[in-house]
């Protein structure tokens, strides 16, 4: 019963995520009827997410390749809402939790790849002349993890 709320719980926090990234655009997020932010914007600026984060966090049910997957949208939405130092602090923590992913029991080839994409998409994120040293580290770490 504990496992399927917990699956529930990752669930709606990833649903709630995908939303916020969504959401963002050119790093606001506006309303539609008069460029002024809206109450969204206060939702997602104090990372709705982070609070759940903090309670999955240390929950040992959860497998650590869901903690680095969580933080990477967390990181991602800090992106896009110019927050570069919280994704990068973000992204370097959903990698660790990768790492460790590797070496527990319940290791999955199956659930190893969604980490690999996971860390492919962050590398996308530096896909820029100004971030290309960002970009090739996370091309390198994705080329470690599958050696």
């Amino acid at each position: 019963m504990k496992k399927a709320m917990n699956r529930i719980l990752i669930t709606i926090v990833l649903a709630v995520l995908l939303l916020s990234v969504t959401a963002c655009h050119n790093g606001k997020l506006t309303s539609s009827s008069n460029n002024e932010p809206d109450s969204l914007s206060i939702a997602a600026e104090n990372q709705v997410e982070m609070p759940a984060l903090a309670r999955l966090e240390p929950d040992p049910n959860i497998q650590s390749d869901w903690k680095g997957i969580f933080l990477s949208f967390i990181g991602a939405c800090q992106k896009k809402l110019n927050q570069p130092e919280e994704a990068k602090k973000n992204f370097e923590q959903a990698y660790q939790y990768y790492r460790k992913y590797m070496s527990e029991e319940r290791f999955k080839l199956l659930d190893f790849q969604t980490c690999i994409v996971d860390l492919y998409n962050i590398s996308m994120y530096y896909a820029s002349k100004e971030t290309l040293k960002e970009e090739q580290m996370w091309n390198d770490r994705c080329d470690s993890l599958l050696s």
